[in-house]
């Protein structure tokens, strides 16, 4: 099988202390691969490294061939990610942040709403899209960034902490949609 990412001898410091030292690894399109540490470990380094939000220091790193520091944007369109935090714009409601990245990403204005209406209807936040992020629950807000990371059908989903603070229920939509409609996707996700 033809490799989906391609990590060799990566390092990275941040603020004088390395996070990652001669970190290799590759992974088989439509693989899933779960990032397992303590905080503070490099999980999060490392997704951000692959979704090209943070650079390497040295190292190689491919993604479906391409160098992502030559061509991040190539790897951007191809990639869905989903941060630890809460990264929306606090001044939208959940719909438009969700609709707004999805039009980033090359859809047009009404797939963008289509999408966006089938996906909370799936996740069952319908009665909060509406509402801006700042009055909505973490865990509601936590399920539209997972929609927004996948509303462009994108290759390869990295999925920083996908269910912190999620309760029962939102894990178990969560994991179903995964496992339905992810399943030649490469899936790359940390946890503790």
């Amino acid at each position: 099988m033809e490799a989906s990412i391609s990590l060799k001898s990566i390092g990275k410091k941040i603020t004088d202390k390395t996070v990652l030292a001669e970190l290799s690894f590759g992974l088989q399109k439509g693989s899933c691969l779960a990032i397992v540490g303590p905080n503070n470990s490099g999980k999060s380094s490392i997704i951000k490294l692959l979704s090209g939000i943070i650079y390497k220091d040295k190292g190689q790193l491919y993604i479906e061939g391409e160098d992502i520091s030559l061509n991040p944007e190539n790897v951007k369109k191809i990639t869905g990610y989903m941060s630890q935090k809460i990264d929306f714009n606090l001044t939208l409601s959940l719909f438009d942040n969700i609709c707004l990245y999805a039009e980033l990403f090359g859809l047009s204005n009404r797939d963008a709403i289509d999408k966006a209406n089938n996906l909370c209807h799936r996740f069952s936040i319908n009665a909060y899209k509406n509402k801006k992020v700042s009055a909505v629950p973490e865990n509601i807000t936590r399920i539209a960034m997972f929609i927004r990371s996948v509303i462009h059908d994108p290759e390869i989903i990295l999925l920083d902490e996908p269910t912190l603070n999620f309760d029962v229920e939102c894990k178990k939509i969560f994991w179903e949609y995964i496992v339905e409609k992810c399943q030649n996707k490469t899936i790359i996700f940390s946890t503790q």
